[in-house]
C-alpha cells in the first residue's frame, strides 16, 4: 500500500503600488518586507506601499 502526501501553500496576494515609477501589480511572492517592482526593478517596501 502507498501514501500519498499532498502540500499545499497558500499564495497571499497583496497589490502594491511602486512609489519610483508608478506601477500597480498584484505580488504573488513569499517576501514580507520588500518586493521587487516588475516595471523599473526597484525595491519596493511591501507594508508601506499596499493598495487597498
Amino acid at each position: 500500500m502507498s501514501s500519498l502526501l499532498v502540500v499545499v501553500e497558500a499564495v497571499v496576494v497583496v497589490k502594491l503600488r511602486c512609489p519610483y515609477c508608478g506601477y500597480i501589480w498584484d505580488y504573488r511572492g513569499k517576501k514580507t518586507r520588500y518586493a521587487t517592482c516588475p516595471n523599473c526593478l526597484r525595491k519596493v517596501d511591501i507594508q508601506k506601499n499596499r493598495v487597498e
